[in-house]
């Protein structure tokens, strides 16, 4: 049995953390080891119950502005 120092369970349970708040799925756990993988899980399951509001991914607003600037540039108006 492996055993995964603290250090490393709390950067899993961040990086949960991070891929619920840009809008990841609870599918797209990056890890096999379920050691890992329950760290990660139990950070992505916080931060979607502890976010009142469902967010959208933090690229969204970003990615609006480059649709806005090609609709400009071919003449399409929405």
């Amino acid at each position: 049995m492996t055993m995964f120092s603290d250090k490393t369970i709390k950067r899993d349970f961040e990086t949960g953390q991070n891929a619920a708040l840009i809008g990841k799925h609870s599918d797209d756990c990056p890890f096999r080891l379920p050691a890992r993988r329950a760290a990660w899980q139990r950070g992505f399951r916080e931060a979607m119950y502890n976010n009142e509001q469902p967010s959208k991914p933090i690229y969204s607003r970003s990615a609006q502005r480059h649709v806005d600037e090609i609709r400009k540039r071919i003449n399409i108006h929405k």
